[in-house]
């Protein structure tokens, strides 16, 4: 039992970090709010609007996924059913892979890169008089 779930998480780990995903039919790309526990996670739509998501037994303890990261999502059934959760991960997108759906067109309007976000990254600048005495 030990050796399939290996091969599984491994099977599962090559495809999530190589190849250039895009989303197929229904499927959509969403942005992460928050971590809800549970393997459910809180993720915003292009248009601003937040939806409950699923995260797959396969892809848990696998791949993980931060705040801010893009996911590409489809809609399942359990939405139809009343349900809180309308939406199943299908893919956790990795900058490179991110990078590729702006190339080819197929990036949502609503996930335009900012400015901010790329200024959050960098560390901020050297500020004179910061050690201690005088």
């Amino acid at each position: 039992m030990g050796r399939r779930n290996q091969f599984l998480s491994k099977h599962v780990r090559e495809t999530a970090t190589q190849g250039w995903p895009e989303p197929k039919g229904e499927e959509f790309v969403v942005q992460l709010v928050r971590s809800r526990g549970g393997n459910t996670m809180e993720c915003k739509l292009p248009d601003g609007a937040e939806v409950l998501c699923w995260l797959p037994s396969k892809l848990n303890k696998v791949v993980w996924a931060q705040r801010g990261d893009y996911l590409i999502v489809d809609p399942s059934s359990e939405a139809e059913a009343g349900g809180k959760v309308t939406c199943t991960i299908v893919h956790i997108l990795f900058p490179e892979q991110v990078g590729h759906l702006r190339k080819i067109g197929k990036w949502p309007e609503g996930f335009q890169p900012s400015e901010t976000q790329a200024q959050e990254k960098q560390p901020p600048a050297n500020q004179e008089g910061g050690g201690e005495g005088g």
